[in-house]
């Protein structure tokens, strides 16, 4: 089965330094999957250009307008940034 994952390539405590690679170790290993790496593409790009490998046709980046830092407050995030959060509806 072909899955399509998305990633939030900022988050962590490491960022894009961590999350770029595990997707890339991911993908490697389950070969008809595609990941969406969701964050600044600047920095996603920069890390993707330290990977050395072939799946990169496999990954693909959404833009965020925005990035929530760890030591921010969820009340001041949603008063603050321009973003806002995504809910959707459970289906089972």
């Amino acid at each position: 089965m072909d899955v399509t994952i998305a990633i939030d390539a900022m988050g962590g405590d490491h960022g894009t330094r961590v999350t770029i690679p595990a997707a890339v170790k991911y993908l490697q290993q389950h070969p008809s999957d595609t990941i969406v790496l969701v964050g600044l593409p600047d920095a996603i790009k920069a890390e993707l250009r330290t990977v050395k490998t072939s799946i990169k046709p496999r990954l693909r980046i959404q833009a965020a307008s925005e990035v929530v830092g760890m030591d921010e407050s969820p009340q001041l995030m949603l008063r603050s940034k321009k973003i806002r959060p995504c809910v959707s509806p459970l289906t089972l």
